[in-house]
């Protein structure tokens, strides 16, 4: 996941990054296509924003998801959903939500290593479309966001919900509070995503991954390349000792 919310929103420099994330020869032995790294961009704009603009730029350069953050209703999540999506053929029996993403696939469909036509094909949005190959995750972050979390959760073409901790705790009021439990909204927001099919985004460290792992977490944060204490390693090390 590259934020592009908190530090500079370069796309030029991130069309170099992706383009760097393809290796052909790669391609080559393993005779798919499949990416060894998927890459998911958060965007700096919020649900209530424009987002189009920032995701169709996005997407038209290769990325295989977008992070959306402070998404607080399901009418925000619905743009968010319908940003990403191109219009599907009359015939399709997913036609809804209306995509509204324009179509030049020129830089994306040479990233993925497939035909215009093709790239049109698979980039709809999986779990909506079995077949689609690009993920939508939005961010809760807010009071009002959990408050609505079960309209949000089942908002069609939504793949995946991440919590924010940090950003709940200020947008609560709590920063600095010793007593503040974040804990109760996220599991509330855990909870709709279990009903609602959706996949959650945990975090997990070393210590903790096989407790996220029976709670069923589909989706989970491990570390960042600034953080210098080697933990991401540790866990990626540590789940390939486990197959």
């Amino acid at each position: 996941m590259v934020c592009m919310e908190h530090y500079p929103y370069e796309i030029a420099e991130l069309r170099e990054f992706i383009q760097g994330m393809v290796s052909r020869r790669e391609v080559l032995v393993k005779g798919n296509l499949q990416p060894n790294a998927a890459t998911f961009v958060r965007i700096p704009p919020e649900g209530a924003d424009p987002v189009h603009a920032y995701i169709k730029q996005a997407l038209d350069i290769g990325a295989h998801g977008i992070v959306v953050p402070h998404v607080r209703t399901a009418a925000e999540a619905l743009k968010v959903v319908q940003s990403c999506r191109y219009a599907q053929p009359s015939t399709s029996p997913i036609r809804e939500p209306e995509g509204r993403r324009g179509y030049s696939p020129a830089i994306c469909s040479y990233i993925w290593g497939v035909s215009a036509e093709e790239y049109y094909h698979r980039a709809d949005l999986w779990p909506l479309n079995p077949d689609g190959d690009i993920m939508v995750i939005i961010m809760i972050e807010d009071p009002e966001g959990v408050k609505n979390i079960d309209q949000i959760a089942k908002v069609p073409g939504i793949g995946a919900i991440f919590f924010g901790p940090a950003d709940y705790t200020v947008s609560s009021g709590n920063f600095g509070n010793p007593s503040f439990d974040v804990n109760q909204a996220l599991n509330r927001v855990k909870k709709a995503c279990d009903a609602a099919g959706v996949a959650f985004v945990g975090f997990a460290s070393l210590s903790d991954i096989d407790e996220r792992a029976k709670e069923k977490n589909r989706l989970l944060i491990i570390g960042s390349d600034i953080d210098k204490s080697g933990e991401s390693d540790k866990v990626i090390q540590y789940l390939r000792s486990k197959r």
